[in-house]
């Protein structure tokens, strides 16, 4: 399956986005994740089924001023 991962192209077999944040090794302490532009929340992430040409957004918090 071809998906995008921060508007990168990524070929992969991961049938949720938990197996995706594992495969990509996302430090999941100070992250959120958008599949299609909506906001994933964290307890959904291992029932949040994966589709071609989905796109995945990770951000991270960043604490300063």
């Amino acid at each position: 399956m071809q998906i995008y991962v921060n508007n990168e192209v990524l070929h992969t077999d991961c049938k949720n986005l938990q197996e995706l944040i594992d495969l990509q090794a996302v430090g999941t302490q100070r992250i959120a994740a958008a599949l299609n532009g909506s906001i994933i929340v964290r307890r959904d992430w291992p029932e949040t089924q994966l589709n071609n040409d989905d796109n995945i957004e990770f951000f991270q918090a960043v604490s300063g001023g």
